[in-house]
C-alpha cells in the first residue's frame, strides 16, 4: 500500500490509503476559571467529507472531573458506519471513570462499550445485535475523567486501524488532532 501526504494547510492534514482516509485537525483548550477557550476550531469544517473530533463538555474543578465529548459528522457523500471499534490514548495524569451513550448512538438503537486497556488506553465499540442502522451526525459518547497530578493533560483518537464498518464508512475521515488541556 502506498500512502500519500498531502498538506492542505497549516493545521489539516490529510492522509491517503487506498481504501481508508485518515486525517487531522489541531484542537486544544485552554481552561481559565472554569471556563473553556478554545485554540481553532473544535469543529473539523468538512462538507462532504466525515469527521470524529474531541471537545471538551465541561470541567470541575472542585471535583477534579472533566467530560470531553466524542462528536461524529457523517458528510454529505457517505455511507454511514453500522459499527465502530474506536481507541484513545490519555493522559496519565487522566484517570477514566465512565463513558456515556451519545444521541447518534441511542438514535441509531446501538449499544456502548467502553473498556480500559493497557497503558491508558480505552476501547469504545459501538454495535447492534439487532438492527444495521447507519450512525448519522451527533455526539457519539461523553468520556468522564478524573484529573489527578498534572497541569496539563491530552486525549487522542488513535487512527492505526480502521475505526468504522464497513470499510466504506472510513473514506474521507477526517479525525482530529490530540485533544489539550491547560489545568492551570
Amino acid at each position: 500500500m502506498i500512502s500519500t501526504i498531502i498538506r492542505i494547510s497549516r493545521l489539516v492534514f490529510l492522509i491517503t490509503v487506498p481504501a481508508f482516509f485518515f486525517g487531522a485537525s489541531i484542537i486544544g483548550c485552554l481552561v481559565e476559571n472554569n471556563t473553556i477557550e478554545s485554540k481553532g476550531s473544535p469543529e473539523v469544517e468538512t462538507d462532504d467529507r466525515a469527521s470524529l473530533t474531541l471537545s471538551v463538555t465541561r470541567i470541575d474543578r472542585r471535583a477534579a472531573m472533566l467530560e470531553v465529548a466524542l462528536k461524529y459528522n457523517r458528510g454529505n457523500a457517505n455511507r454511514g458506519p453500522r459499527l465502530m471499534e474506536l481507541f484513545l490514548q490519555h493522559s496519565d495524569s487522566l484517570k477514566y471513570v465512565s463513558c456515556v451513550s451519545g444521541q447518534a448512538i441511542l438514535s441509531a438503537g446501538k449499544e456502548l462499550v467502553s473498556q480500559i486497556k493497557q497503558n491508558a488506553r480505552l476501547r469504545t465499540l459501538v454495535y447492534s445485535t439487532s438492527n444495521l442502522s447507519e450512525l448519522e451526525s451527533g455526539t457519539i459518547a461523553t468520556y468522564v475523567f478524573q484529573i489527578s497530578g498534572s497541569d496539563e493533560a491530552a486525549i487522542e483518537i488513535l487512527t492505526d486501524s480502521p475505526i468504522f464498518a464497513p470499510p466504506e464508512a472510513n473514506r474521507g475521515l477526517i479525525v482530529s488532532d490530540p485533544l489539550t488541556i491547560s489545568f492551570d
